[in-house]
């Protein structure tokens, strides 16, 4: 009988064990897994951002950025989200936005934003100037991408 107990007792102390293991892990695996975050709806009513567009001629998906963004996929992986243009589709649309935007447009009239080819701010760069403004409010500075930055780009940073 105290050979059974103890059997028993083995055994329920080795399934508590197994699944303790389990849910450790599992703990482990959603605490490492990134954030994923989309664009803003609506790139019109964001002053001073920065909008990329998954295709030339901003086109087809979208995200919008105010600010510095140091690696558009760490530690948040930011997606193509929205495309305001019901005809133009929505090819992008979930893809990860570093190394996939081919053209841009600055929403304000009073920061630049430089687009890096590398996460941290470093390598080549394309700066993209204010939007120019008119009456009571603005037009953006729309435009593709140059060779070198087209569909590498990796971090941003704001500036006036």
């Amino acid at each position: 009988m105290e050979a059974e107990v103890s059997r028993k007792t083995v055994s329920r102390s080795l399934v508590v064990g197994a699944l303790s293991v389990l849910l450790l892990a599992g703990a482990s695996v959603s605490a490492n897994a990134a954030t994923v975050y989309g664009g803003n709806t609506n790139q019109l009513t964001n002053s001073n951002s920065l909008s990329l567009f998954y295709n030339s001629n901003e086109e087809n998906a979208e995200a919008t950025f105010g600010g510095n963004v140091y690696n558009y996929s760490s530690p948040n992986l930011y997606v193509f989200s929205y495309s305001q243009f019901e005809d133009q589709g929505s090819a992008g649309y979930g893809t990860a936005v570093k190394n996939n935007a081919a053209s841009y447009g600055n929403n304000g009239v009073t920061y630049s934003f430089n687009v890096w080819y590398n996460s941290g701010y470093s390598g080549p760069e394309e700066t993209i100037a204010p939007g120019t403004p008119y009456g009571g409010g603005w037009n953006p500075n729309w435009g593709n991408f140059n060779s070198t930055i087209k569909n590498e780009n990796a971090s941003q940073t704001m500036w006036d």
